[in-house]
């Protein structure tokens, strides 16, 4: 017998970033709906990953903002991606999602041009 669990979607995703994030005692003023919808096809491991991840930052620096965190997830994604396209694959969801172009870019520690070149690249511009 086989028991399926499907990935979290955008509501559960939310509660559960919260959820996890304020066991941590992080006094921040976070766009949850935003960390929700740029989370999307993460599951609950990876959720809790997330918010373990940004509270260390938050240790670390004493501050936390949105960015903070979609820059730990971007990190992530692409440090476990086996190539450069699946790299540019998550830069480029990223984007759909709304994710800024040099926010992605600080976050893998490059130039938005140089990043912009490489994402025209990928798509084949």
């Amino acid at each position: 017998m086989t028991i399926t669990l499907e990935l979290p979607n955008e509501k559960q995703r939310h509660h559960l970033l919260e959820k996890w994030i304020s066991e941590y005692s992080i006094k921040a003023n976070l766009d949850y709906a935003i960390l929700a919808k740029v989370s999307e096809g993460l599951n609950g491991a990876q959720l809790k990953e997330l918010a373990t991840a940004a509270a260390k930052k938050f240790l670390i620096y004493e501050e936390l903002k949105t960015e903070d965190v979609t820059a730990i997830l971007i990190q992530h994604l692409t440090k476990y991606a086996d190539s450069s396209d699946e790299s540019m694959k998550v830069v480029s969801d990223m984007l759909e999602r709304g994710v800024s172009l040099r926010a992605i870019a600080k976050a893998l520690g490059m130039s938005h041009n140089t990043l912009d070149y490489q994402i025209k690249k990928y798509r084949g511009e």
